[in-house]
Protein backbone atom coordinates (compact mmCIF):
# COMPACT_ATOMS: atom_id res chain seq x y z
CA UNK A 1 0.00 0.00 0.00
CA UNK A 2 1.37 3.40 -1.01
CA UNK A 3 0.53 6.49 1.02
CA UNK A 4 0.12 9.99 -0.32
CA UNK A 5 0.44 13.23 1.70
CA UNK A 6 -2.88 14.72 2.91
CA UNK A 7 -4.85 16.76 0.36
CA UNK A 8 -7.02 19.83 0.79
CA UNK A 9 -10.21 17.96 -0.03
CA UNK A 10 -11.52 14.77 -1.62
CA UNK A 11 -9.89 14.05 -4.98
CA UNK A 12 -11.63 12.95 -8.18
CA UNK A 13 -8.55 11.07 -9.45
CA UNK A 14 -5.74 9.12 -7.84
CA UNK A 15 -2.58 11.23 -7.46
CA UNK A 16 -0.41 8.15 -8.21
CA UNK A 17 -1.94 6.54 -11.27
CA UNK A 18 -4.54 9.12 -12.38
CA UNK A 19 -7.43 6.63 -12.28
CA UNK A 20 -10.86 7.99 -11.48
CA UNK A 21 -11.75 7.60 -7.80
CA UNK A 22 -15.30 7.42 -6.46
CA UNK A 23 -16.55 10.11 -4.11
CA UNK A 24 -15.81 9.22 -0.51
CA UNK A 25 -18.72 7.65 1.34
CA UNK A 26 -16.92 6.40 4.42
CA UNK A 27 -16.88 7.99 7.84
CA UNK A 28 -15.01 11.20 8.58
CA UNK A 29 -13.65 12.15 11.97
CA UNK A 30 -12.53 15.29 13.71
CA UNK A 31 -8.86 15.50 14.60
CA UNK A 32 -7.91 18.19 17.08
CA UNK A 33 -5.71 20.85 15.49
CA UNK A 34 -6.42 19.58 11.98
CA UNK A 35 -10.18 19.60 11.44
CA UNK A 36 -12.50 17.11 9.79
CA UNK A 37 -10.43 14.37 8.13
CA UNK A 38 -11.48 11.54 5.85
CA UNK A 39 -9.65 8.98 3.75
CA UNK A 40 -9.79 7.78 0.16
CA UNK A 41 -8.36 4.75 -1.56
CA UNK A 42 -7.60 3.89 -5.19
CA UNK A 43 -8.76 0.38 -6.11
CA UNK A 44 -6.55 0.25 -9.20
CA UNK A 45 -3.09 0.92 -7.66
CA UNK A 46 -3.82 0.52 -3.95
CA UNK A 47 -2.75 4.04 -2.93
CA UNK A 48 -4.57 5.58 0.02
CA UNK A 49 -4.56 9.13 1.33
CA UNK A 50 -6.21 11.37 3.86
CA UNK A 51 -8.02 14.57 2.99
CA UNK A 52 -9.03 17.55 5.07
CA UNK A 53 -12.66 18.46 4.59
CA UNK A 54 -13.03 22.17 3.77
CA UNK A 55 -16.70 22.61 3.07
CA UNK A 56 -17.94 26.12 2.45
CA UNK A 57 -14.62 27.78 1.68
CA UNK A 58 -16.09 29.50 -1.38
CA UNK A 59 -18.75 31.21 0.72
CA UNK A 60 -16.21 32.70 3.14
CA UNK A 61 -14.46 34.55 0.34
CA UNK A 62 -17.36 36.89 -0.45
CA UNK A 63 -18.56 37.71 3.09
CA UNK A 64 -16.97 41.16 2.99
CA UNK A 65 -18.67 42.23 -0.22
CA UNK A 66 -22.19 42.98 1.01
CA UNK A 67 -21.18 44.93 4.16
CA UNK A 68 -18.62 46.89 2.15
CA UNK A 69 -21.18 47.69 -0.52
CA UNK A 70 -23.70 48.87 2.08
CA UNK A 71 -21.09 51.02 3.85
CA UNK A 72 -19.99 52.53 0.55
CA UNK A 73 -23.60 53.29 -0.38
CA UNK A 74 -24.19 55.02 2.98
CA UNK A 75 -21.05 57.13 2.53
CA UNK A 76 -22.03 58.13 -1.00
CA UNK A 77 -25.52 59.13 0.13
CA UNK A 78 -24.12 61.14 3.07
CA UNK A 79 -21.59 62.94 0.88
CA UNK A 80 -24.30 63.69 -1.68
CA UNK A 81 -26.64 65.08 0.99
CA UNK A 82 -23.92 67.32 2.41
CA UNK A 83 -22.94 68.55 -1.06
CA UNK A 84 -26.59 69.26 -1.94
CA UNK A 85 -27.26 71.11 1.31
CA UNK A 86 -24.12 73.23 1.07
CA UNK A 87 -24.72 74.21 -2.56
CA UNK A 88 -28.22 75.58 -2.00
CA UNK A 89 -28.73 79.31 -1.76
CA UNK A 90 -30.03 80.52 1.60
CA UNK A 91 -33.73 81.30 1.70
CA UNK A 92 -33.03 84.74 3.18
CA UNK A 93 -30.87 87.62 1.96
CA UNK A 94 -27.70 88.67 3.74
CA UNK A 95 -28.86 92.30 3.85
CA UNK A 96 -32.13 94.21 3.59
CA UNK A 97 -33.33 95.43 0.21
CA UNK A 98 -32.60 99.16 -0.23
CA UNK A 99 -36.32 99.94 -0.41
CA UNK A 100 -37.02 98.18 2.92
CA UNK A 101 -33.88 99.12 4.85
CA UNK A 102 -35.28 102.41 6.32
CA UNK A 103 -38.46 100.67 7.53
CA UNK A 104 -36.53 97.74 9.04
CA UNK A 105 -34.11 100.09 10.81
CA UNK A 106 -37.00 102.10 12.29
CA UNK A 107 -38.76 98.93 13.53
CA UNK A 108 -35.53 97.69 15.15
CA UNK A 109 -35.14 101.04 16.92
CA UNK A 110 -38.77 101.06 18.14
CA UNK A 111 -38.65 97.48 19.45
CA UNK A 112 -35.10 97.71 20.69
CA UNK A 113 -34.12 94.43 19.08
CA UNK A 114 -33.00 93.05 15.72
CA UNK A 115 -35.41 91.08 13.55
CA UNK A 116 -36.41 87.68 14.94
CA UNK A 117 -33.89 84.86 14.62
CA UNK A 118 -31.20 87.39 13.69
CA UNK A 119 -31.84 87.20 9.97
CA UNK A 120 -33.46 89.18 7.20
CA UNK A 121 -36.58 88.24 5.28
CA UNK A 122 -36.87 88.12 1.55
CA UNK A 123 -39.14 90.78 0.13
CA UNK A 124 -41.10 90.11 -3.02
CA UNK A 125 -42.50 93.20 -4.71
CA UNK A 126 -45.49 93.01 -6.98
CA UNK A 127 -46.64 95.43 -9.61
CA UNK A 128 -49.56 97.66 -8.75
CA UNK A 129 -52.93 96.23 -9.67
CA UNK A 130 -52.09 92.65 -8.88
Amino acid sequence: MQTVPPTAGPLAACPQCGARVAKPTGPVRFEYGVGVVGSQRCDRCGASWRYIWQEGKERRRGRWRLPTLIALLVVVIAVGAVAFASSRDPDHPSDWDARIRPIATRVEDLRGMPPPWGRRWRAEFTRPGR
